[in-house]
């Protein structure tokens, strides 16, 4: 999966048990920071698919949660012991958007405002489809996910 995202520019941001927290950002030279983030998970999509057929494991599932938006980044820490990372209510959203493919059922949901950051000839190369708006944990409106077909 990390192939798949630095083949992407993204940058790995940590690892927080089974899951992977990935960056896409202008700050980092990307100017389609949206679509890259998107054409990511359809290729960790593909991979998932690939692995499972193997047939060397058990199959396994994920879900992935997009949201684009503001963040802060910078080190974190003290002094013996500091760590890069990205706060905010972006990243919380996007943690709560992977919780809701559960909920979905669906392997990749992207937010409406990643959904606006995509170009249109873009987004005539995939499928987005619009779910009921739903309130996720921390927001008091909700929000509208797309998934990914």
């Amino acid at each position: 999966m990390v192939h798949h995202i630095t083949k992407n520019q993204g940058v790995v941001n940590k690892f927080i048990g089974d899951c992977i927290m990935a960056v896409f950002s202008p700050v980092f030279g990307l100017k389609d920071h949206a679509e890259a983030a998107v054409r990511t998970s359809l290729a960790m999509r593909e991979a998932l698919i690939e692995f499972n057929a193997s047939g060397k494991y058990p199959p396994i599932r994920h879900g992935i949660g997009i949201h684009t938006g503001f963040l802060i980044a910078g080190n974190v820490g003290s002094e013996n012991r500091k760590e890069y990372t990205v706060i905010g209510d972006t990243v919380n959203v996007a943690s709560r958007i992977e919780s809701q493919t559960k909920v979905y059922e669906t392997d990749i949901l992207i937010s409406e405002s990643t959904l606006n950051h995509l170009a249109d000839d873009y987004l005539k190369e995939i499928t987005a489809v619009k779910n009921e708006p739903v309130t996720v944990r921390g927001k008091s409106h909700p929000i509208t996910l797309f998934s990914l077909e």
